[in-house]
């Protein structure tokens, strides 16, 4: 049985829902075998050869496929894969130890991006890492060595499935208050949204019915789309805003909502 298959039983077992993706890790060069272990294969083709030059061009070839063929090769410890599902993710071990974790038992995550350090002549890679922790443990999960360098597209998911957790507060802000406040960029009230609310001259907010769209390209720049008319592109406002994936949400649910309670039965 495959580890993806295993995955797949796990998250059905946890109720998680269909699986979006697989993230699989692998080995890196230092992992178990370092650049001279790598160059054996170079060096025995050379010898064979005579030491020829076409020899030195096949060598530079079976290095090169060695260090391809290595870095598909899964770690022997620490995790081998995380699949992602609808409901949250599947933690795949290296020894067969398979994990569900559902949206609302992960506590928080990190995400600590690749970075190469210089030492004088030489060049050091810290490999980006995701951090996991879930909830009851003192020690989060550690993956790192994503094939492909995955590790903000992992980070970017999780983000997103506890999404729910980080508007739950909005939602019940705005239900005792009637309306919430992002500093001097936006405030969302139940008539719509109003731009630059502390602005010497407020202008009437922008009906939920002008709302085209709304989304964040990152987590700090928001782009709000309105509607101009039938058959014509819709204007956009970008505002720098904190955590704008989250307040494009908070928006997104709550104009649905409003429009909903507003259609006649």
């Amino acid at each position: 049985m495959s580890g993806a298959t295993r995955c797949d039983e796990v998250a059905a077992e946890a109720g998680l829902g269909e699986r979006r993706r697989l993230y699989r890790t692998s080995r890196r060069i230092g992992d178990g075998v370092g650049k001279w272990g790598l160059g054996l294969p170079g060096i025995l083709v050379l010898a064979a050869s005579g030491w020829t030059w076409w020899g030195a061009v096949l060598a530079v070839a079976a290095v090169a496929a060695a260090a391809v063929a290595y870095q598909k090769v899964p770690p022997r410890s620490g995790l081998v894969a995380v699949a992602r599902y609808q409901g949250g993710l599947v933690l795949h071990h290296a020894g067969g130890d398979f994990r569900a974790l559902p949206w609302d038992a992960i506590e928080s995550y990190e995400y600590i991006p690749s970075r190469m350090e210089f030492r004088g002549n030489l060049s050091v890679e810290h490999f980006g890492r995701v951090l996991i922790l879930a909830r009851g443990r003192e020690t989060p999960f550690v993956v790192s060595k994503l094939a492909g360098r995955y590790e903000p597209g992992l980070a970017e998911a999780i983000r997103a499935g506890l999404l729910p957790r980080y508007t739950a507060p909005l939602h019940e802000r705005f239900e005792e208050e009637g309306h919430v406040l992002f500093g001097t960029v936006l405030a969302v009230l139940p008539a719509g949204l109003l731009l630059d609310p502390d602005d010497d001259h407020p202008t009437a907010p922008l009906p939920w019915s002008d709302l085209q769209d709304i989304s964040a390209e990152d987590t700090r720049e928001l782009r709000i789309t309105e509607r101009t008319g039938p058959g014509r592109g819709g204007r956009v406002v970008t505002r720098v805003l904190a955590d704008a994936d989250v307040v494009a949400a908070f928006v997104r649910e709550t104009r649905a909502k409003l429009l909903a309670e507003q259609r006649p039965e």
